[in-house]
């Protein structure tokens, strides 16, 4: 979500668009870190990026995907257009709720903002500030 990380990390991924993941909730996990888990109810908002196989061998070290601590999925995101594409997304394995990390959320707001994503989504990313660790 984060472009600065992203360039980082995946240095020839694109952000291809913002999407929609229907079904899931935003989390901070024990760990202080971002995940998303079910619930029919709500939806999550994030950057779909063009990436290449060299940048998944890559998310998978940062996501820590070895050590257990990420798993990869697929799912089927919205996109704008009305269409829907298939995605690569990272899920905590350690989904209980915690504190975030100290910096963590301002840097996701900005880039929600930056990306323009819905407002009442904003919104939501932002009550995770008020416990930021």
């Amino acid at each position: 979500m984060i472009p600065n990380q992203m360039a980082v990390r995946c240095p020839n991924a694109s952000v291809a668009g913002v999407a929609c993941l229907q079904g899931y909730t935003f989390r901070i996990n024990s760990r202080g870190v971002a995940t998303v888990i079910p619930d029919e109810t709500k939806r999550v908002y994030g950057l779909l990026w063009d990436i290449t196989p060299q940048d998944v061998l890559a998310l998978d070290h940062y996501e820590g995907v070895r050590a257990g601590l990420y798993e990869r999925a697929t799912v089927a995101v919205d996109l704008p257009s009305d269409h829907q594409v298939e995605a690569l997304i990272y899920l905590a394995t350690d989904q209980s709720i915690g504190l975030p990390r100290p910096q963590y959320m301002e840097d996701i707001v900005v880039a929600a903002k930056q990306y323009e994503l819905p407002q009442a989504y904003i919104r939501e990313l932002a009550i995770w500030l008020s416990t930021d660790g």
